[in-house]
């Protein structure tokens, strides 16, 4: 994006850490805020900490259900108006062997780590497309993306997906002849 000064950013697990980051980064460039997270407390604190600087809205949000960012993306858009910045940034860690991951533990890890960047796109960037002005999809992933390590089979296989996924939004785009959002992973 040339500006990101009137726009609108959503960032998903942007109670803490590097998520907290990019809001406060975005903040500080004239961004409007979405945050969305899943524990209520660190949601709190953050909306306490980011609206002594601007206008934010804080929406509690497991990001592996796709009706919960459907939902988010009708909140940002129900106040703001428009949404011109994703940035599909929630992410988990879990290490293990990969044959002695439990089925929830791998269920977590790809809700969290994957399934949210696809119910991501899914929620905003139609919308993003029918608004017509310029958008950027941002997915955070990880050297795990496209590596691998002992011990972090169900972390690496997530950030392999989403490297995938994201890349593959920016194919699908272009050959749709849709110019006016970018993609960066």
């Amino acid at each position: 994006m040339k500006t990101f000064k009137g726009t609108v950013a959503v960032i998903t697990g942007g109670a803490s850490g590097l998520g907290l980051a990019l809001a406060r980064e975005a903040q500080g460039r004239g961004c409007q805020l979405v945050i969305a997270d899943i524990r209520q407390d660190a949601l709190d604190a953050a909306v306490a900490e980011l609206s002594a600087k601007g206008e934010v809205l804080g929406v509690r949000t497991d990001v592996s259900k796709a009706a919960d960012l459907d939902a988010l993306a009708e909140a940002a858009i129900a106040r703001f108006g428009k949404v011109n910045l994703l940035v599909n940034n929630a992410g988990v860690f879990a290490s293990g062997l990969s044959w002695e991951i439990s089925e929830a533990e791998y269920d977590w890890v790809i809700g969290v780590n994957q399934r949210s960047v696809s119910n991501g796109i899914r929620s905003f960037v139609p919308r993003m497309i029918a608004q017509g002005d310029e958008c950027h999809v941002l997915t955070i992933s990880s050297g795990a993306g496209i590596t691998v390590n002992p011990g972090f089979a169900s972390y690496s296989m997530t950030k392999h997906a989403v490297l995938a996924l994201t890349e593959a939004l920016w194919l699908d785009l272009r050959a749709q002849k849709i110019s006016n959002i970018g993609v960066t992973v």
